[in-house]
């Protein structure tokens, strides 16, 4: 239903190829040391009007010599209980297989 919005839609897909962007949202939420078992940001946490509606699961990993995030963004009502394990068992995936 939210992304019948078109200004959802358009900001979603554009915000895709924008790394920039990302890099800054990731790195708000690594002011502590200490690392989460996941990453989640929703609604106003995503600084842009449109994405009020969407949630983002992220978990990071590291595959020697790279670190990274991996993640996924829809809508806030997402099913978390199912895309938490997923992204993290693909992030595990990553660093141990990746490197």
């Amino acid at each position: 239903r939210e992304f019948f919005d078109i200004d959802v839609t358009k900001t979603v897909l554009t915000l895709i190829d924008k790394g920039d962007y990302w890099v800054k949202i990731v790195k708000q939420t690594f002011s502590s040391e200490m690392e989460q078992p996941f990453y989640l940001l929703i609604g106003e946490e995503l600084e842009r009007e449109f994405l009020e509606p969407c949630g983002f699961v992220y978990q990071t990993y590291e595959a020697r010599p790279y670190r990274g995030v991996i993640g996924v963004i829809g809508p806030a009502r997402l099913p978390y209980s199912k895309v938490i394990p997923l992204v993290d068992y693909v992030a595990s995936l990553l660093s141990e297989y990746g490197g």
